[in-house]
């Protein structure tokens, strides 16, 4: 957790107009709620990575991320972010998503950045509801964008 959080804010620090930057994640990714939810009634939950610690330190959430990493980084500065969990989680919280069936979409709750940021991601074809029991046969296979090759 803190290994990570480390690299997330050297990679952030000092990025200048022209810089091109990289971050890869692979393991597992998860979903907790999120506590800063707008409307309490529904429910709304953050995608995380699961760092190696989870226990003690607990999970990153995407809203750490976006904070720590792509928020910090100014225009003309290039960010791409290839996240592979057998969980899909994207984990930067930008404001739009290419869905192969639909489209670009936009978030409904979109954060617009000055940097160029993309995130590479899968999402299960299969992917349905995420029930504790769909969610132990995704855990069985490797992480979705690992498999794609």
């Amino acid at each position: 957790h803190r290994n990570i959080i480390a690299g997330l804010r050297w990679l952030a620090h000092g990025a200048a107009p022209g810089d091109a930057l990289f971050f890869h994640f692979s393991g597992h990714g998860a979903q907790q709620e999120d506590p800063d939810a707008a409307d309490a009634d529904e429910e709304a939950l953050d995608d995380a990575i699961v760092p190696l610690d989870v226990q003690q330190e607990g999970q990153i959430t995407d809203n750490q991320i976006y904070e720590l990493l792509v928020r910090p980084l100014p225009a003309g500065v290039r960010l791409t972010t290839l996240i592979d969990c057998v969980v899909p989680c994207s984990c930067v919280d930008l404001p739009f998503l290419c869905d192969p069936r639909r489209g670009w979409l936009q978030d409904p709750n979109p954060h617009h950045v000055e940097c160029d940021a993309i995130c590479l991601s899968a999402v299960p074809e299969d992917e349905g509801a995420l029930t504790p029991q769909r969610l132990g046969e995704l855990r069985q296979r490797p992480g979705l964008v690992t498999s794609a090759f």
